[in-house]
């Protein structure tokens, strides 16, 4: 049986997300984010949401494509979208799903 292992990561104190343009009222011009670096973060997002078999291995894998934490950031945002995205996909199929059995007089045990 194993154990569960805490491990303790010190804070990076460079490590901060930082706000470049409050004006805007979209995210990656809050970030600094060039509408060119934009398009490739969607592209480094979308590879580790295919790539990865876990949410966390995507967020593994995005993070090595990244250069700092504003990118981050934008990143989990978009990778979360993914996984809301996936969610409701998978909540309308098991409704359909259901309603089908319904029809069809099944029960969800056969």
């Amino acid at each position: 049986m194993s154990e569960n292992v805490t491990k303790t990561v010190k804070g990076n104190p460079h490590m901060r997300v930082i706000l470049i343009d409050n004006e805007s009222t979209k995210i990656p011009g809050v970030l600094g984010i060039s509408p060119e670096r934009e398009k490739e973060l969607d592209d480094i997002v979308a590879n580790a949401w295919k790539e990865g078999a876990t949410i966390t291995d995507s967020m593994e894998l995005l993070s090595k494509g990244l250069m700092h934490a504003n990118e981050l950031a934008f990143c989990t945002f978009h990778l979360g979208a993914h996984v809301g995205r996936t969610k409701a996909m998978q909540d309308k199929f098991e409704g359909l799903l259901g309603g089908l059995k319904g029809m069809l007089g099944k029960s969800d045990e056969e």
